[in-house]
């Protein structure tokens, strides 16, 4: 008798292979991680990276908010000279974007040293992912796939917020699928702390017609906003204004930082593409992107396939996507692979399909510095996984809205 798979019926995409694959990377992220810290001088990994990596600058951005200066962070020596104090010899090459509603998650973090606020940060970060992973599965396997997927390496490497962005869409299209609309309108309206990530999600709930979920995650969006600013003032608002444009440019135009921007954009000038035509196609694709989307809710609503369409057509709007943002690919992967209610059969080649997706972040920064952006297709494979799934599932799904809510 073949073992039982983890989505449906499969050949050869099992329990205990998914689990087996998953413990082994897990274990090599551990390993990779005690090598860096035992190998560190100073605060600086052997490859001359500062431990913590993009933490440093979201620590650095915290102290200066506990003295009631964040509005400063915007000014490069300011900044540069906060981080130095955490990590001397770090000069410049960081700088601050961010909104004051991400500026109210790191708030408390400034209250404590460098290394136990990392510490803190990332295991705040995984017991939240991996916490909503199996609150919408209660699903073992599910919950440890998602903590192998390479992406979770990458996340906690930079020390990055992905952790919290992946588990909200995962709690987002969870509530969704079970018409849960206010509950998915708060998770939705929290991910104001990286709002770029998540244009899609009003377009689709109004062309869907959640307009609970809608008014929820605007409420939510509104709310967020207005207790940061409180906290931060308009001064900071000013700041963000004024300066965060000028920094955005920066990071898209500075060839250095193109390693691990994902986005179509980076990689059309990663080959040889002149800027405008460079736009030009990032636009198109994310045009095409979100077309699909709101198409499918249309005609299908919230089911498994046009979320996960949603999770991952999310990556390609904003030409601003990082390697560690991909780790929001685990809200689709669970959608698509992880048995519940509703278990769909993986073909052979979704498996496979499937496999990559879970190998590319790890590849990205790579691959990126030899002048091949691969991070966008991550997004696309599963789009395409979504779509095909959608199509032959089509006979068995409701046809409209008005089909749906007769249901």
């Amino acid at each position: 008798m073949r073992e039982k798979a983890i989505a449906g019926e499969a050949e050869w995409f099992t329990r205990a292979r998914v689990t087996r694959f998953s413990l082994a990377a897990i274990l090599s992220y551990c390993a990779g991680a005690i090598a860096a810290i035992a190998t560190a001088r100073n605060g600086w990994d052997a490859l001359g990276i500062p431990l913590g990596f993009d933490f440093l600058a979201f620590h650095g951005a915290a102290r200066l908010a506990v003295d009631g200066q964040l509005a400063s962070a915007f000014d490069p020596q300011v900044f540069t000279a906060a981080l130095e104090q955490e990590l001397p010899g770090v000069g410049y090459g960081y700088f601050w974007l961010y909104p004051p509603t991400f500026a109210t998650i790191l708030l408390p973090f400034g209250l404590l040293s460098y290394g136990t606020a990392f510490w803190v940060w990332t295991a705040a970060g995984l017991s939240v992912y991996s916490s909503s992973a199996w609150a919408v599965t209660r699903n073992r396997v599910a919950v440890i796939a998602c903590l192998g997927f390479t992406a979770t390496w990458v996340t906690a490497y930079h020390g990055q917020n992905s952790f919290f962005s992946a588990a909200l869409f995962i709690l987002a299209v969870h509530f969704l699928l079970g018409r849960k609309d206010r509950l998915a309108g708060i998770a939705i309206g929290l991910l104001a702390f990286k709002p770029h990530l998540a244009i899609l999600f009003p377009l689709a709930l109004a062309a869907s017609g959640r307009w609970r979920a809608f008014v929820s995650a605007a409420a939510t969006a509104v709310l967020f906003s207005l207790a940061s600013i409180a906290v931060f003032g308009w001064g900071y608002i000013d700041a963000f204004v004024e300066h965060g444009q000028s920094f955005a440019a920066a990071l898209l135009t500075t060839e250095r930082h193109w390693a691990t921007i994902t986005s179509v954009y980076v990689s059309a000038s990663l080959a040889g593409l002149p800027p405008q035509l460079a736009w030009t196609l990032h636009a198109l694709v994310a045009a095409a992107a979100a077309a699909l989307v709101l198409a499918r809710f249309i005609a299908n609503g919230a089911t498994r396939e046009t979320l996960a369409l949603l999770t991952a057509a999310s990556l390609l709007i904003s030409p601003y996507v990082m390697d560690y943002d991909l780790t929001v690919l685990a809200a689709a992967g669970l959608l698509l692979f992880a048995a519940g209610e509703h278990p769909r059969h993986a073909m052979k080649w979704e498996q496979a399909a499937a496999f990559s997706v879970a190998m590319i972040p790890i590849l990205i920064v790579g691959l990126g510095r030899l002048g091949l952006q691969i991070g966008w297709l991550a997004p696309v494979i599963v789009i395409v996984i979504a779509e095909t799934r959608l199509r032959r599932l089509t006979p068995q799904a409701p046809r409209s809205r008005a089909a749906l809510a007769a249901k």
